[in-house]
Formats: structure tokens, sequence, C-alpha cells
């Protein structure tokens, strides 16, 4: 039994190295995101129903929003992972993950996933 411990306790630790390395590894994605990227950008839009007084129906109707820039979009959306690779390797968070390893859960990761 004593091995098991020896052995995923050496898992941990190398687990966060990784999470450390995948840390920079987005951080760089996310500066070369913003750099390389141009002006190209999509309408974000919200719909919703307006009643159409002359033939009393509800008539759907969109409206622009924004127009979004694609690729500092998508360099948050790195950002985000890299934030979070950075806490689950980070002192005060890295116990944390153990723990919540232990019992199969990845909390941070649910977090992230619905931010990003």
């Amino acid at each position: 039994m004593k091995g098991d411990t020896t052995t995923s306790e050496k898992s941990f630790r190398s687990l966060r190295r990784f999470n450390a390395f995948m840390g920079v590894l987005h951080l760089i994605q996310a500066g070369a995101m913003v750099v390389l990227s141009n002006d190209f950008s999509l309408p974000l839009t919200r719909s919703f129903l307006e009643v159409d007084v002359e033939t009393f129906s509800a008539v759907p109707v969109a409206e622009e929003i924004v127009q979004l820039r694609f690729g500092p979009a998508v360099a948050l959306f790195l950002l985000i992972s890299a934030v979070a690779h950075f806490i689950l390797a980070s002192p005060m968070g890295f116990p944390w993950y153990v723990k919540n390893l232990k019992k199969h859960i990845n909390y941070l990761r649910w977090i992230e996933y619905s931010l990003s």
C-alpha cells in the first residue's frame, strides 16, 4: 500500500508541473492570438419576439448588439484556460486540486468550462 501512495504523490507532482506548463503555453498562445489576429469580426445578436399589432401575432426580431472581433475573443478563451492552469499549479490551489481529484472531481475545470 505504501508504494501506491508514493506513486500517487509522484503523479500529483507531475500533474502540478503539467498544469504550470500548460498555463504558460496557453498564455503564450493568447498573446500570439492578439498579436497575429486581424480585424475579422462577427455580429453578436440577440433575438426576441415582438407583437405585430396589425396581425396580432408574435414576430421574431433579431438585433445586432456589437461586432465581436474574433481574434481577441479566442485569446480570451485561451487566457481563461491559462488562469485555470495557474490556479491549479499554485501553492494555494494545488492542495485543493489534489483533495478534489482524490474524490474524482475537478471543480475548477467545470468553472473554467462554464466561463469559456
